[in-house]
C-alpha cells in the first residue's frame, strides 16, 4: 500500500529554503595544510531511522585527528533512480566524476546516504517517498554531528534529492547552512538548472526563485547541460558553481 506524502504550504517551502540558503556564510575555504591529509580517507556508518537502518559514507583528505579543527560539512542527496554512488562514481580513463573527491580537496568533510529502500540501507514495504527521505537525513545528521562535532551542514540535493534536501531545510532549519537545489523538480537556494533539464521549466524556477523572501540566493542555469548534472559531461560546470556559493564570503552589515 503506497502512502500519500504530507502535502506542505507553498509559502512553508519557500521560506524555509530562503532561510537556509542564507542562514550561515563562510568567510574563505582553504585546502588543508598537513601533508598527510593529501591521502584521502573515507569510512562507513550507519544510522537509524526507527528500526531501518541506513548506510552511510564519509569522505575527506586525511583521517580525523583528535583537537584539529573540523572541516566544513557537504552532506549529498541522491535522486530516486540512483544511490549514494552517483556522487562517487570512478571512471578510469574518463576524467574525475566523484564529487566527493573534488569537494574532499577544497577542504569540505563530505558525507552522502543511500536512503530507505535504496542500495545498503534496509529494505522495507514502505514507500520511500520524499517525506520519509527528509527523515532518513534527519536521522543522519545525528550520526554527521556525533562523528564531527559540527551543528550545521550544508546540502546539496539533486532532483527528488533536492525535494528530500528542501523538506528536511523545513524540518530541522538549525542543521542547514547553505542548501543547493540541483535539478529540482519545482512545478507551480543556489538553484542549479542545466539548459536543457525537461523536468522543470525555467518558467517553473523563476517562479520559485522570484518567491524566496531571503536576499542570499542565487540561480544559475549550466550550458549545455542536461538533468543530471552531478555527472554531467560538464560536472566541472555544476562543481564550481557550488563551491564558489558555499565559499561566498559574508556580506557587510549596514
Amino acid at each position: 500500500m503506497v502512502k500519500s506524502e504530507p502535502v506542505m504550504p507553498r509559502r512553508s517551502v519557500l521560506k524555509s529554503a530562503g532561510l537556509a540558503a542564507g542562514a550561515g556564510l563562510l568567510s574563505g575555504l582553504t585546502r588543508p595544510a598537513h601533508a598527510a591529509d593529501d591521502v584521502m580517507w573515507s569510512q562507513d556508518y550507519q544510522a537509524k531511522k526507527g528500526d531501518v537502518p541506513l548506510y552511510m559514507f564519509r569522505k575527506r583528505l586525511g583521517a580525523p585527528k583528535a583537537g584539529e579543527p573540523s572541516r566544513p560539512i557537504l552532506f549529498l542527496v541522491h535522486g530516486s533512480s540512483v544511490t549514494w554512488r552517483i556522487f562517487d562514481l570512478d571512471a578510469p580513463g574518463h576524467g574525475e566524476y566523484s564529487m566527493m573527491n573534488v569537494f574532499a580537496r577544497w577542504g569540505y568533510d563530505v558525507w552522502t546516504m543511500d536512503h530507505e529502500n535504496y542500495g545498503k540501507s534496509g529494505h522495507t514495504n514502505g514507500n520511500s517517498d520524499i517525506a520519509s527521505g527528509a527523515q532518513d537525513l534527519k536521522a543522519a545528521m545525528h550520526v554527521v554531528v556525533k562523528e564531527t562535532g559540527r551543528q550545521k551542514a550544508h546540502f546539496m540535493g539533486e532532483s527528488s534529492g533536492a525535494l528530500r534536501a528542501g523538506l528536511y531545510a523545513e524540518i530541522e532549519p538549525d542543521r542547514v547552512d547553505r542548501l543547493v537545489l540541483a535539478a529540482f523538480t519545482y512545478k507551480g537556494v543556489l538553484l542549479v538548472r542545466g539548459e536543457y533539464d525537461g523536468i522543470a521549466t525555467v518558467e517553473d524556477l523563476f517562479d520559485f526563485y522570484r518567491q524566496l523572501p531571503h536576499g542570499d540566493k542565487q540561480l544559475v542555469i549550466l550550458p549545455n547541460t542536461a538533468h543530471s548534472v552531478a555527472v554531467a559531461i560538464n560536472r566541472h560546470l555544476f562543481w564550481h558553481a557550488v563551491h564558489g556559493f558555499l565559499g561566498m564570503p559574508a556580506p557587510t552589515a549596514i
